[in-house]
Parts: C-alpha cells; sequence; structure tokens
C-alpha cells in the first residue's frame, strides 16, 4: 500500500508542476502584454542559479538594445519539460524560442519548428568589431553545426543552434586517490589506472568503508562504454568499413559492413574489445546502466565513490560544492596492442566532432507571432561576446569561434587532436533504439561479478543480429517519409527559381542533392539487405 501511495504522490507532483507551468505562462501573457509591444519567450529546462542569472540579466541587455521588445525567460523543472513542450507545441500556444534537444524527433521539428538554412548563410549582425564580422552565422560555429542535431540528416535543413557545448570527463577524488595509491592524480595508462582502482578497493576494505572505484549514471554511463570504450577501440575496423572518400565513417557505412559481414560482435576486433570492457566494468557497480544521477552523485560527493564519469554539464555543481580536492582528466585508452596483434585503435578519440551536439540546442517556433524579432534574439544570443559571458558565468564548453573558455574548466576544453570515432556502440542515430535497450538489459552479463565475456557474447551476439537489422529497417522508413515530405517544399522551391527567386532555386537545388545523397545510401542498404536474405551474404 505504501508503494502504491508513494507512486500516486509522485505522479500528483509531475501533474502539479505541468498544470502550474502552464498556467503560468497563461497568466504572464495575459498580464504582461501591453500595445504596441513586442513580447518574446524563451523556454528552457535548465534550472540551475547561474544559468537562470545568466538569462534574467542578457535579456535585459538585449531588451536596452531594443526599446519596445521584452523578453521573458520561462524556466521549466526538467521533470515535466518534454511533456510540457510537446503540449504547447500541439496547442499552438509555445514561446517564440524552445528548447529543441535529442529527444525531439524529426517530424517534429519539421511540423512546429523553422528552418534556419537560409538566414545562416548569411553573417551574424551581433559580431561586428570582433573576429567574425562578416562570417556566415553558420561558421560561427566551431563544428559548422555539421552535428545530427543542428542538422538532421533526413530534414537536410538546419533547425537548432546550441548555446553550449559537453565534453565527458571522469572527476575523481585526490584525497582518497593519495590514501590509497600515494599518487598525486590519476595514471592516464589503462595498465596504470585497472591498478589504482584495486588500491582504492583495497583501501575501502581496510578501512571497514567499501569504495566503489568508479561510478557513473544512465546517459553517462552510455558515454562511458560507448564514446569512452568501445568506439575507441574500434576506430581500425570502422576505417576497413568505409567505402566513402571521407575520414570517418557514419551509422550507415557501420551497417554496411556488418551486412557484408566485415564485423561481428562474436569475432575479430570487436570480440577483443569486451575483456577490456569488463575489466573496467568490474570497478563499478553492476547495476551502473541502471544507476540514477541522483544516487551516483551521491556516492561521490559523500566519499564513497573515487571516481565519477560524467561530463562538462556537471562541472559547475562540483567545481563549487565538492568538500575533497578534485582532478579531472579524461578517461586513459588502453595500451597499444603488443607486437604480432590485430590492431584495434589508432589513439584517442577527437573530441570536434562531439562537443555541439551534447550541448543544449534551441529552435524558433513555427507558430511565433514575432518570427523576425524572434530570430533576432537567436543571433544575439549566439553571438562571440555573448557565447564567451555564458560560458564563464555557467561554467560550460562555448561553441562559437573565437569564444574562449573560462580558466576554471581548462579540463573540459574540447581535446581536437585525435582519431575519428569507431563502430557505434548503440545506432542511436539510426532511430529505432533496438540495440540501445539490448545493451541496457544485457551488459550485466558482461561487467557483473557473476558474469563473463563468453556468457555475455552468447546471449548478446544472436539478439544483436535481429536488434541491428530492426533498427536498420526504422531508418529506412524513416528516410523514406522524409524524402516523400521533402519532394513538394523542393518542387515548390524549383517553381520559385524558375520566376526569378535565385535564393529559392539555391535552395532547391541543395535540398534535392541532400535527398539523392540519402536515397542512395538507402538503395545500398536495401541492396546489402536483399543479398543477405537471397543468402549470397551471411
Amino acid at each position: 500500500m505504501s508503494g502504491q501511495l508513494s507512486s500516486r504522490i509522485a505522479i500528483g507532483l509531475v501533474a502539479i508542476s505541468f498544470l502550474a507551468a502552464s498556467t503560468w505562462i497563461l497568466l504572464r501573457k495575459s498580464q504582461t502584454e501591453t500595445p504596441g509591444q513586442i513580447v518574446l519567450r524563451l523556454a528552457h529546462d535548465n534550472l540551475h542559479v547561474s544559468v537562470r542569472r545568466f538569462y534574467q540579466e542578457i535579456t535585459r541587455e538585449y531588451e536596452s538594445k531594443h526599446p519596445g521588445v521584452r523578453v521573458e525567460v520561462i524556466d521549466v523543472p526538467g521533470r515535466v519539460w518534454m511533456g510540457w513542450a510537446r503540449t504547447q507545441l500541439t496547442g499552438g500556444m509555445a514561446p517564440d524560442i524552445i528548447k529543441a534537444d535529442s529527444r525531439t524527433v524529426d517530424q517534429e521539428l519539421a511540423v512546429y519548428y523553422v528552418p534556419l538554412s537560409e538566414a545562416m548563410a548569411q553573417p551574424n549582425p551581433y559580431n561586428r568589431g570582433t573576429t567574425l564580422e562578416g562570417v556566415a552565422w553558420r561558421d560561427t560555429f566551431i563544428d559548422g553545426l555539421n552535428n545530427p542535431q543542428s542538422f538532421p540528416p533526413g530534414l537536410m535543413e538546419i533547425y537548432r543552434v546550441p548555446f553550449h557545448g559537453a565534453t565527458s570527463r571522469l572527476y575523481y577524488n585526490k584525497d582518497l586517490l593519495r590514501a590509497a595509491t600515494g599518487l598525486e592524480e590519476l595514471p592516464q595508462d589503462m595498465a596504470g589506472f585497472l591498478a589504482a582502482c584495486k588500491l582504492l578497493r583495497a583501501y575501502g576494505e581496510k578501512k571497514g568503508a567499501p569504495i566503489i572505484p568508479l561510478i557513473s549514471f544512465d546517459d553517462t554511463s552510455r558515454i562511458l562504454f560507448g564514446s569512452a570504450i568501445f568506439e575507441q577501440q574500434t576506430q581500425v575496423v570502422a576505417r576497413k568499413v568505409l567505402r566513402r572518400e571521407t575520414i570517418s565513417s557514419n551509422r550507415a557505412d557501420n551497417v554496411m559492413g556488418y551486412l557484408r559481414g566485415e564485423w561481428r560482435p562474436n569475432s575479430g576486433a570487436v570480440a577483443e574489445v569486451w575483456p577490456l570492457m569488463r575489466e573496467i566494468g568490474l570497478n563499478c557497480p553492476p547495476s551502473i546502466m541502471n544507476t540514477v544521477r541522483d544516487d551516483a552523485q551521491f556516492l561521490f560527493s559523500q566519499q564513497r565513490a573515487a571516481m565519477l564519469f560524467s561530463g562538462s554539464w556537471d562541472a559547475s555543481y562540483y567545481l563549487n560544492n565538492a568538500k575533497f580536492k578534485l582532478g579531472v582528466c579524461t578517461l586513459p585508452i588502453a595500451a597499444a596492442e603488443p607486437a604480432g596483434e590485430e590492431r584495434r585503435a589508432y589513439g584517442p578519440n577527437s573530441e570536434q566532432n562531439g562537443v555541439v551536439s551534447g550541448g543544449n540546442q534551441f529552435g524558433l517556433v513555427a507558430t511565433g507571432q514575432h518570427q523576425a524579432q524572434a530570430l533576432d534574439l537567436l543571433l544575439f544570443l549566439t553571438s562571440q561576446n555573448v557565447n564567451e559571458r555564458y560560458a564563464a558565468m555557467v561554467q560550460r564548453v562555448p561553441v562559437i569561434v573565437g569564444a574562449k573558455i573560462d580558466p576554471s574548466i581548462r579540463e573540459f576544453a574540447p581535446q581536437t587532436a585525435g582519431w575519428p570515432q569507431g563502430l557505434s556502440f548503440e545506432f542511436m542515430e539510426l532511430g529505432g533504439g533496438w540495440v540501445s535497450r539490448l545493451i541496457r538489459t544485457h551488459l550485466h552479463y558482461l561487467i557483473s561479478p557473476q558474469g563473463s565475456v563468453e556468457s555475455f557474447v552468447e546471449k548478446y551476439t544472436p539478439a544483436y543480429d535481429r536488434a541491428l537489422l530492426l533498427d536498420t529497417e526504422f531508418y529506412l522508413q524513416s528516410t523514406r517519409k522524409n524524402s516523400q515530405r521533402s519532394d513538394s517544399v523542393i518542387a515548390a522551391q524549383a517553381q520559385l527559381g524558375l520566376v526569378g527567386n535565385a535564393a529559392a532555386a539555391n535552395k532547391s537545388a541543395r535540398m534535392l542533392e541532400n535527398q539523392n545523397l540519402q536515397e542512395a545510401e538507402a538503395m545500398q542498404l536495401k541492396w546489402l539487405l536483399s543479398l543477405r536474405d537471397t543468402g549470397q551474404v551471411k
């Protein structure tokens, strides 16, 4: 009974928060708008004090530059964010600018958001007097917005812009490390790292207070075992399956290599990653893939866990609240393979392409009454000067070229030297989520004390084949729908081009080229699937 009561109370609190947020917006709209005044609304779910203070200060500055314009910032609790945002969008009541993170699917972007590609070709006027004066807005972002969140491949348009980036890092307790190992810094080689973990565990047992060497939580656990380990250790095989003249492979290249039989989870270089992953995983709680953020942070803050794998998004909290001497570094990578063994990795992953996609992204809502002014506010917020100030105040990684990273978070600066990532661990980019769910339900066979590499591979391999094929089918269906949706837009822009609209003609040509590339990729996948179905490829 007590469990049911707790569940009902929790659901009730969420519902109350949701209704309160919606009611607050309606009341603010009816009470504060005055005739002749433009009111812009920006909504987000980051309720950290420094973030809220920055938005208040910077919007007041924007208002001083634009008399007659007032900006309201709407703070919505993260637990109700997605439900609240989708209700606002579908009801036509959404704010002018709204956070649109990775949970916002392509169909929502196409229906509820304004494409920004045309505006991206023009300079950002708020960069006048800086090194970015005259530079196209898109090129002022450190990755040119060549990331799947800003530029969804299926839509062939830019819909979102980031305010900050993100890098993953290992936080560690220097006091515990010194007491257990005598070291001042965490070793940056895998053998030294694993030895430190062993000493930390032994130190806890000696003191009668068990110490967890390494902890993480839900999403960051996926980054730990995915980007930091698996995708670094499979760099070579990812390069081998690449058939295009590019530096790095994408999710379709990885799938094509699998369909051609060039890699399997139970053989070759991929199978050699599992023992390393188990060695690291044995220093974590067996339930690490399902550990919630609050629990992980509590264990680390209470010095019951020596290391926490997280990222720059937690920098402000730990740098300002840790009760012990804090260290920050990247996860050590495995040493080079012994002579005679097949090489798995070239070196550290470059963080160049992953920084922006990890940050908060915002979009312009299609139903907004003041779209031109809202676009101007978005330009202001992503100018070099404002982005540098934002990054310093909230201790985040800046995303605009030339914006300096604050000295307090220099350890989180993107490490651009390195190599492209290897095979995708979860294939989240395909959109189906089947491989991701499989990993969540099977990884304990690998990293728990009762598990083993053999038991994991035995259970994981046959289920993996079906999961990856289901993800691929989902991707092909999405590609077909996106292509059909784009046909009318391409045709309309082409007709406008025929009557002298050069911008429309360029947009039509650009969209058609991207559509052809996606359809060619989809045809290759279908062809390989047909060869597999007929037994010509195993």
